[in-house]
């Protein structure tokens, strides 16, 4: 075989269009992405239930603002929302401007 041959097949190989894949989580066919960028290596299916698996391992915590329970999102969680992380900002700010007074 000549190299120019050689090189011809890997060519062909590189450019040709790869077929589906399996997912690693289930098996099941996943179906080539159109857009660019990296290749999918689980189903939409076993990503959602992924990402449920990893909010469910941070226990559930007090809200230091109204005092309700809540599961955090991030592991430095410390109020419930973002209406509560604005009160206990806005009452933060008063104290320390009573303080210089």
């Amino acid at each position: 075989m000549r190299i120019e041959d050689l090189i011809e097949s890997y060519r062909q190989k590189a450019l040709a269009p790869r077929g589906p894949r399996q997912c690693r989580g289930c098996g099941c066919e996943i179906l080539p992405a159109k857009g660019r960028g990296r290749p999918r290596l689980t189903c939409v299916t076993c990503d959602l239930i992924q990402a449920a698996a990893a909010l469910t391992w941070l226990d559930p915590r007090v809200c230091q603002c109204c005092g309700i329970d809540f599961r955090p999102e991030r592991n430095a969680a410390k109020f419930c929302s973002n209406h509560c992380r604005y009160r206990a900002y806005n009452a933060g700010r008063r104290s320390r401007a009573s303080k210089i007074d």
